[in-house]
């Protein structure tokens, strides 16, 4: 995949896959790579493309899925049950939320580090989507360079499904997903935290940057 200027988000090149006469389950990235044609498309086309799906949960059981088909018809994306360091992940999160104003219950996250039983994450869905594409352009790159008050501790006890490991090529579609689930506690329970609330209070400014570093799973 070409690198694209910082100045503009726009044109992302989702990557072709061959096709075949029996394509097995689809998972929303293999429908987007579809209707897109493998050709460079704007944050616009996406955005309108991926607007309906919003249950988070779906694209892991979506996944569970697309591994019961042939390998050559799945996509890129693997499903873990420990996170590491350098990579993307989707996965439902319950807080310890006595203290916080509000969470997201299905995080969007790039790993920073690794502890014994939690690690830090980057969560990209407290950045408006623009924001977004500059934070992976970047990553791709091997930079990074992340505003501090979105990178949270998550301790792995709260994690409540598999990690989704997103390919790199899925990146541009995975930050267009409307799947946030910010949520307040508020009297009984948890309600709705408004997602243009969230970047409403992100300073994007206080930065962390440093190198990438990629952990792989091995054999």
């Amino acid at each position: 995949m070409a690198k694209r200027k910082r100045s503009s988000p726009r044109g992302f090149a989702p990557t072709a896959r061959d096709s075949n006469e029996n394509p097995g389950y689809k998972t929303i990235f293999e429908k987007i790579v579809e209707q897109s044609k493998g050709e460079s498309k704007s944050f616009i086309w996406y955005t309108a493309a991926l607007r309906s799906y919003t249950d988070g949960l779906k694209l892991i059981l979506e996944e569970q899925k697309d591994r019961g088909d042939k390998q050559d018809t799945q996509d890129e994306n693997v499903l873990r049950l420990v996170p590491k360091q350098g990579h993307m992940y989707f996965y439902e999160y319950e807080a310890k939320s006595r203290w916080l104003p509000f969470y997201d219950k299905f995080p969007l996250c790039y790993v920073i580090s690794i502890g014994s039983d939690y690690f830090y994450a980057a969560n990209l869905h407290y950045l408006a989507p623009k924001q977004r594409v500059y934070v992976i352009n970047d990553l791709k790159r091997g930079k990074i360079n992340i505003p501090r008050n979105i990178i949270h501790k998550y301790l792995r006890k709260h994690v409540k499904s598999f990690f989704l490991d997103l390919a790199e090529e899925e990146w541009e579609t995975s930050i267009l997903l409307p799947v946030e689930n910010f949520v307040k506690t508020s009297g009984s329970g948890k309600t709705t935290f408004e997602r243009e609330d969230v970047w409403k209070q992100i300073d994007t400014k206080d930065k962390l940057k440093a190198e990438r570093v990629i952990r792989d799973y091995g054999k």
